[in-house]
């Protein structure tokens, strides 16, 4: 059975006074991972990411809450736009100048099965730390180095002993591409598509949102945008736009009606 931690309140509390968010993910690109996998962040303009990390909590059987990513933010700010892009290489290329990017490779590259993706603040403890010793799906009460959660996201797939430290949405671990929408902040993934340096092609028939009815085929674009702002869902057409475009399909049969 999935277990997840109570992180649900924590993480809400920090988000309310802190801006920045996790706003896009490829763990698994087509293709080898190494050279294609990116994180994004998002938050106000030139803001500073000191004294953030960003952690990666294994939550595969035995090993779950293993910190098997420690990856230390201090030294980096957001662009003028908001975003921030570490790259695992040079070959993603960032979509807008104006976002600030860090290329470093992940190596060891992100594992692909259950994980638990955690932005924190004042984390004081070192990759390697085991933060769930009896493996209960809860955050041992002994561990004192986590700092504040300040967003996360989690992936899952489908181990029957797999755990995530989440109360929040977990998505499918099989996707490889997970983003929030521009606009609305609602997460999706889905399955990737293409070659490095992308951008990927998003799987308009393995997909899933985190609250919504829609598909790929509503985003305004089906592709991930590394260092560029994300997809929103396509506007439905105002009343009025719907009447002109009725009007001008008439029109057209008319049109063919007389030839």
């Amino acid at each position: 059975m999935k277990k997840t931690l109570i992180l649900g309140g924590l993480l809400a509390a920090a988000a309310s006074s802190q801006a920045v968010m996790i706003n896009e993910l490829v763990i698994n690109p087509p293709g080898a991972d190494n050279g294609g996998e990116f994180f994004e962040l998002l938050g106000g303009a030139n803001e500073s990411l000191a004294d953030m990390w960003l952690l990666v909590i294994e939550g595969d059987s035995t090993g779950a809450g293993t910190i098997d990513k420690a990856l230390s933010l201090d030294a980096f700010s957001t662009g003028s736009n908001g975003l921030f892009l570490w790259r695992d290489s040079a070959a993603i290329n960032s979509i807008d100048a104006a976002t600030s990017v860090n290329t470093d490779d992940f190596n060891p590259d992100i594992e692909n099965g259950s994980n638990s993706f955690l932005l924190v603040s004042g984390f004081t403890g070192a990759q390697g730390d085991d933060i769930d010793s009896d493996n209960d799906g809860i955050v041992d009460a002994t561990y004192t180095s986590l700092g504040s959660v300040v967003d996360g996201v989690g992936v899952h797939d489908g181990g029957a002993t797999d755990l995530n430290y989440l109360t929040s949405f977990n998505f499918n671990a099989g996707y490889g591409g997970y983003a929030r929408l521009d606009g609305t902040g609602e997460w999706f993934g889905a399955g990737l598509s293409g070659t490095v340096p992308g951008p990927f092609t998003y799987s308009d028939t393995f997909f899933q949102f985190e609250s919504s009815a829609a598909t790929v085929a509503d985003l305004s674009f089906n592709t991930t945008s590394a260092g560029g702002f994300n997809p929103e869902l396509a506007p439905v057409p105002e009343p009025a736009t719907m009447v002109i475009l009725a009007a001008a399909g008439l029109a057209a049969a008319a049109r063919r009606r007389k030839k």
